[in-house]
C-alpha cells in the first residue's frame, strides 16, 4: 500500500511483507558447539577465544601475584613466636583464668568428673585422659624441642633466657600416674593450671602481713612458715562452692606444694613450655552425690570473681563418685 504526498511515496509494509525477512535461521545444539560453515566454536571464532583466554589469563595473573605480593608483606610483619598485640592491648588482657585437668574432650559431661568404685573401667578412663594430657610432662619426646628447652629451677636460680623450668613430676606423689591418679581407691586427684598469657607476670602475694582478708587462714599460716624466696608463688585453693559442698568434700591435700613458683614467669612462647601444675587430692569425698568444687588462683593482679556468669580468677568444677 502506498500514498503520494508532495511527489513523494512512502511505502507502509504490512507485517506480512517482513515475515521471514528477520526470523533467525534454526540452529541446532550441535551446530551451536560447532559449525563448520562459519568456523566457530559456541558462537564465537577462533581468535575470539584466544584474545578472550589471553585477557583473563593476564588479569588472573597480575591479581594473583598482586595478593602474593601483600601477603608477603603482611607476613613479613607478623613474628611466630610474639603476639602483635599482649597483655591490655588483647583481646584474653590481663586476668588469666585457671584450668583443670581431668576434662571431658567430649563435652558430655560438662564440668563433671564421674566414676563408680565399683566398676573400676569408669576411674580408669578418667586415669587414661590424665595421661594423655600430661604425656609431655612424661614423655619429653613429644614436645616441640624434644625436652631440649628443660632445666631444673629453683628460687634461688633465675630462669635462664631461652629456656624452660622443668616441672617435678616425681613429686607428685600419690597423684602420679602409677597410682592411677587415685581414681582406683576413690581418693581423685585434679591438677590446676593458670592459662598463658604471654609477657604476664604475677604480683605475688609473698607478705604474711599483707594478705587478703578472704584469703583462707590455713593458707595464710602455711604462707607465713615458708623462707621468705619461696614466698614468691600464684596460690592455689580448693573448696566447696556451698556449705553442702564443704562438709562433703573432705579433706584437702595439696601434693608437694600450694602454688605456681614465680621462675615459671612470664610464658613468652619459648619451644617446650609447659605449664606449672598444682595437684589437688580428695582424700575422703562423700560418695554418692554431686560435689561443687571451685578452685582459685591467689595473686594481687588476678581479679577473682566467683559464679557461674562471670566468672574469673578461679574455676568450678563438679564431683561425684558412686
Amino acid at each position: 500500500m502506498s500514498k503520494k504526498k508532495g511527489g513523494n511515496y512512502n511505502s507502509v509494509a504490512t507485517n506480512n511483507d517482513f515475515h521471514g525477512v528477520f526470523k533467525p535461521e534454526p540452529v541446532s545444539f550441535g551446530q551451536f558447539l560447532f559449525n563448520s560453515k562459519e568456523g566457530t566454536i559456541l558462537g564465537r571464532s577462533p581468535l575470539s577465544w584466544t584474545k578472550i583466554i589471553l585477557f583473563f589469563t593476564i588479569f588472573y595473573s597480575v591479581l594473583i601475584a598482586f595478593f602474593a605480593v601483600c601477603m608477603h608483606v603482611f607476613m613479613m610483619t607478623i613474628d611466630e613466636n610474639v603476639p602483635s598485640r599482649i597483655l591490655g592491648d588483647s583481646i584474653i588482657g590481663t586476668n588469666p583464668g585457671v584450668g583443670f585437668i581431668p576434662i571431658d574432650e567430649d563435652d558430655t559431661h560438662g564440668a563433671l568428673i564421674w566414676f563408680d568404685t565399683k566398676n573400676k573401667t569408669t576411674g580408669l578412663l578418667w586415669a587414661k585422659r590424665i595421661d594423655e594430657m600430661l604425656n609431655g610432662y612424661y614423655n619429653k619426646s613429644k614436645l616441640p624441642d624434644e625436652g631440649r628447652n628443660q632445666v631444673a629451677c629453683d628460687f634461688e636460680t633465675p630462669r635462664k633466657n631461652n629456656k624452660n623450668c622443668l616441672v617435678p613430676i616425681d613429686e607428685w606423689n600419690e597423684c602420679n600416674r602409677n597410682n592411677s591418679y587415685g581414681y582406683s581407691n576413690a581418693a581423685p586427684c585434679i591438677f590446676l593450671k593458670l592459662n598463658r598469657i604471654y609477657n604476664w607476670v604475677p604480683d605475688m602475694y609473698n607478705d604474711p602481713t599483707d594478705l587478703p582478708d578472704d584469703m583462707p587462714e590455713e593458707l595464710k599460716l602455711y604462707i607465713a612458715k615458708l623462707p621468705e624466696a619461696e614466698r614468691n608463688q600464684v596460690w592455689i585453693t580448693c573448696k566447696g562452692e556451698q556449705p553442702l559442698d564443704v562438709e562433703n568434700i573432705g579433706p584437702i591435700q595439696y601434693v608437694s606444694r600450694r602454688g605456681l613458683p614465680a621462675y615459671y614467669f612470664p610464658y613468652v612462647n619459648t619451644p617446650g613450655y609447659l605449664s606449672p601444675l598444682v595437684a589437688v587430692r580428695l582424700e575422703r569425698p562423700k560418695t554418692n552425690t554431686i560435689i561443687n568444687i571451685e578452685c582459685r588462683a591467689w595473686a594481687k593482679n588476678i581479679i577473682y570473681h566467683g559464679g557461674n556468669r562471670d566468672r574469673s580468677g578461679s574455676v568450678h568444677l563438679e564431683m561425684l563418685i558412686d
